[in-house]
């Protein structure tokens, strides 16, 4: 009874703590269809569907070609998940805390050095959590028949499907990512999430270490001072300037975890191609259909180069890649 009692306690705790940091639960303004100021759930803002390019012709690249895809209406976080969120998942689920092994600050800074399994993990508990119906089904004691990573790149190979109809969380696909990230129809065609200004939107060129600095590496962007002792520095999230959509964050900070798998093998972009360069899923594509062996990451890091904030970068991932500034963001349909 005790320990029932207690648990109680720490899932309550999670749900205040969550509604206090973002409002879960609350209706936003009721200007759903509007032009000019996307609709607000909390802390999701509404992406109104429709048609975008997706990736870039730079044929030696991952994100060649650039094609049109189509996206529905769906809600994605205004902010990416904190430390703050992940300790009260960890509090309320038992699990280990996760250790700022960076020392690159806990609170309101993005969590990052999650597995992508993690990320799944976490979806479905915000979602039963919110009574919310799960969008993933994680079968921890099946191998995924499509996973073709080695065992070391990853050692879980856990089958994890999705119910795409579920009003839960779940992760981004890479085209509602992009879409996003672009201001949907919002945008006004910026270089970057929010700006041709790097700066106004993105932490990004980090503090490099104190040994690379003194062989002759850069400060660089908006870390350009301070004591230069750690690597890929984190600030709070929500402190530059959003996107069209509201969106914090889309670039620098950390890197998302995103749905799409990728197959080095089968083309480049999990956004479309499931074979070769041609063959597209235009309408809410959701990545390949058939082997893959690593998993996508989207956005920079406060670590990376201004190339890496580009909005169509992608990068492909070992499930188990902790050892990067990964974490997430999340959506729910509308």
């Amino acid at each position: 009874m005790k320990r029932l009692t207690r648990i109680t306690a720490v899932y309550a705790a999670a749900v205040c703590l969550l509604t206090g940091l973002y409002g879960c639960g609350e209706s936003g303004s009721s200007n759903a269809g509007s032009t000019t100021t996307p609709a607000t759930v909390g802390s999701l803002v509404l992406v109104e569907g429709g048609t975008g390019v997706i990736g870039e012709n730079t044929p030696d690249s991952r994100q060649f070609p650039a094609h049109d895809v189509t996206v529905s209406d769906f809600y994605i976080s205004k902010y990416e998940i904190t430390f703050d969120e992940w300790d009260a998942y960890t509090k309320a689920t038992g699990k280990p805390e996760l250790v700022d092994v960076n020392n690159a600050g806990r609170g309101q800074n993005p969590v990052y050095k999650i597995e992508w399994y993690d990320a799944v993990e976490y979806c479905n508990w915000r979602s039963a959590l919110e009574g919310l119906t799960p969008v993933y089904t994680i079968d921890k004691t099946t191998k995924d028949p499509k996973n073709i990573a080695t065992d070391v790149k990853d050692p879980k190979k856990w089958l994890v499907t999705a119910n795409w109809s579920a009003n839960g969380y779940r992760l981004p696909t890479e085209a509602e990512w992009e879409f996003a990230a672009k201001g949907g129809k919002l945008s006004k065609g910026f270089t970057y999430p929010g700006s041709n200004n790097l700066k106004e939107v993105a932490w990004f060129g980090g503090k490099r270490a104190a040994s690379a600095i003194a062989a002759g590496g850069a400060v660089l962007a908006n870390f350009s001072s301070g004591t230069v002792t750690k690597m890929g520095d984190l600030r709070k999230v929500g402190a530059l300037k959003p996107n069209e959509l509201g969106l914090h964050d889309m670039a620098g900070n950390v890197q998302e975890w995103v749905w799409d798998r990728y197959s080095a093998s089968s083309g480049t972009h999990g956004a479309g191609p499931q074979t070769g360069y041609t063959n597209f899923d235009k309408v809410n594509p959701k990545g390949h259909s058939t082997g893959f062996n690593r998993f996508m990451l989207r956005s920079g890091t406060s670590g990376g180069s201004a190339t890496c904030m580009l909005p169509y970068k992608r990068f492909a991932r070992d499930s188990n890649y902790i050892c990067g500034m990964a974490g997430l963001r999340l959506v729910r349909n509308k």
